[in-house]
């Protein structure tokens, strides 16, 4: 969802899905090997081929949400990512930092204190929030799951 503001400012606010390991003939990781499959052969230049190295739907989730996020916040957009990543919250994080991103939840509870989103969850959330810098106030989040336990977050600097 994109909302335009006063001054040309413009927030994206993108929610996302990465596939869990299955081997399940209609799960949503089984769809995205058969889409690799189809577009593995596609030259470099359509904008659907798929990096060499990228072998799994997981790999390419991130290769795809990292370049759509660049790209945006390139072109001077404000980014709330808000999803279910599948994936180890230590690395999660580091990943999203590593792309300017604020970890809103560590931020609220602590890094080491973050609440497990789900009841089959491991230790660590499962759905996690990250803004860009600019965004100064967020006092709600926009996914469900999230609200509960997101609050108020405080004023960043």
């Amino acid at each position: 969802m994109e909302l335009n503001g006063i001054g040309n400012h413009s927030t994206l606010i993108v929610t996302a899905y990465c596939p869990v390991v299955s081997s399940s003939p209609g799960s949503c990781y089984s769809q995205h090997l058969t889409y690799m499959a189809v577009n593995s052969s596609l030259p470099d230049t359509n904008p659907l081929s798929i990096p060499e190295n990228i072998t799994c739907p997981r790999q390419l989730f991130g290769y795809d949400l990292k370049c759509f996020l660049e790209q945006r916040m390139s072109q001077g957009q404000h980014i709330i990512v808000m999803g279910d990543f599948n994936s180890e919250y230590k690395d999660l994080r580091a990943w999203k930092l590593d792309m300017g991103l604020l970890d809103v939840i560590g931020r609220r509870y602590g890094t080491d204190n973050v609440p497990r989103t789900h009841t089959r969850s491991k230790d660590t959330p499962q759905l996690t929030v990250y803004l860009c810098q600019h965004i100064l106030y967020v006092w709600q989040a926009a996914s469900l799951h999230s609200s509960e336990y997101l609050g108020t977050i405080e004023a960043y600097g």
